[in-house]
């Protein structure tokens, strides 16, 4: 039985993200570095920038049993793991990440949230995918988060774009049949 290829966090040297993407692309591996678009203030303009959506970690793609030449690579810190086994990142995180990044929109990095109410995009280019929903600025964003290291992304939502997925908890439930 041949062992499946998984995704697998790849924590990287600083600032290395873009080199260590080409390094393991070069050596045959299917690698994911999501980029996002920031505007940053110098003292004479304001410049657009691509920088990485999570500062530090890339995507790579391997068998479990194969994952030495991507430690051996110059750059790679260390596969993140849990218990000293690699941990395999979810295909459908992945997807979702590239379909947002796909979409167009304004993508941010946020803090990891694990409390919040979940919710499904209904419409758009982003229909299906699921995540929580947070304020900030007084908008409404939709966070997708990738346990593995413990990092989400925030975009912009409009409210009829998305629907509740949370199941209703039991207090809810029993209030509601009073």
């Amino acid at each position: 039985m041949e062992e499946k290829c998984l995704w697998f966090a790849v924590q990287v040297v600083p600032h290395h993200e873009i080199v260590v993407d080409r390094l393991l692309s070069c050596k045959g591996y299917e690698c994911f570095l999501p980029m996002c678009t920031v505007k940053r203030a110098w003292s004479d303009r304001l410049k657009t920038l691509q920088q990485p959506l999570f500062p530090g970690y890339i995507f790579c793609r391997s068998r479990q049993t194969t994952v030495t030449p991507i430690l051996r690579t110059s750059g790679v810190i260390r596969i993140v793991s849990f218990g000293g086994t690699p941990c395999a990142v979810p295909d459908s995180e992945i997807e979702d990440l590239r379909q947002v990044i796909q979409s167009q929109r304004q993508a941010y990095p946020v803090p990891f949230l694990a409390i919040g109410r979940k919710v499904q995009m209904k419409t758009g280019p982003l229909t299906g995918i699921v995540g929580i929903v947070t304020k900030f600025k007084k908008r409404d964003r939709l966070v997708l988060s990738v346990e593995s290291i413990m990092r989400g992304v925030a975009i912009e939502v409009d409210a009829w774009e998305v629907a509740d997925v949370t199941p209703p908890s039991s207090a809810a439930l029993k209030a509601c049949a009073a």
